[in-house]
């Protein structure tokens, strides 16, 4: 997946906030964004596709026949629009980030935090549990983990929820103290 820029993420809020208002309105937000993020997908991983719908040379009748053929019928008419008026305005590129900002914008409507837990081995039910009462405690909501297995974490654990990073691995800590032990003076 590739990271939006700023300018980029910017416009995908404004797209996202205004499907925001359209998703409450029809049959519910979470049904919206999982047919959003798979629109996402298909398009992220067809770079043909993304070529054909952005090609200005390509008639807008042509890209919009395209968008029904392929999503037409699997998603709800909301979805089918957003998808229309990204191709429209030359911005099918930003789908996958308008899907991400979607998202964000849609569990932080519902008071809950995505928070991703690194480790190098999987944490038990208990250590989970734990964790996520301390993170609902510290950020005030619900707090739903997304647990990911790095091997390079040598032992302890990351937390990362939205901008900030909670790092207690062991690999940090030794860098902390090599760098300490390189600025003492006498050296």
């Amino acid at each position: 997946m590739r990271r939006a820029a700023r300018g980029e993420r910017r416009v995908a809020r404004r797209y996202a906030e205004a499907f925001l208002d359209a998703a409450r309105g029809a049959d519910g937000v979470d049904p919206r964004r999982d047919e959003l993020n798979a629109a996402a997908r298909v398009v992220s991983h067809t770079p043909e596709l993304i070529r054909l719908l952005s090609h200005p040379e390509v008639p807008a009748g042509r890209k919009r026949e395209t968008v029904d053929r392929i999503f037409g019928q699997k998603v709800s008419a909301e979805v089918n629009r957003l998808l229309q008026l990204l191709v429209e305005r030359g911005r099918i590129s930003l789908l996958e980030a308008v899907a991400e900002e979607f998202g964000r914008l849609a569990d932080a409507a519902a008071g809950l935090a995505r928070v991703e837990v690194r480790s190098v081995v999987p944490l038990s039910e208990d250590q989970a549990g734990r964790l996520q009462a301390a993170l609902a405690r510290h950020l005030g909501g619900d707090v739903v983990l997304e647990r990911r297995l790095v091997p390079d974490l040598v032992a302890g654990v990351q937390v990362r929820f939205g901008d900030q990073l909670i790092d207690g691995s062991v690999a940090t800590r030794l860098a902390r103290l090599r760098q300490a032990l390189q600025q003492q003076p006498g050296r």
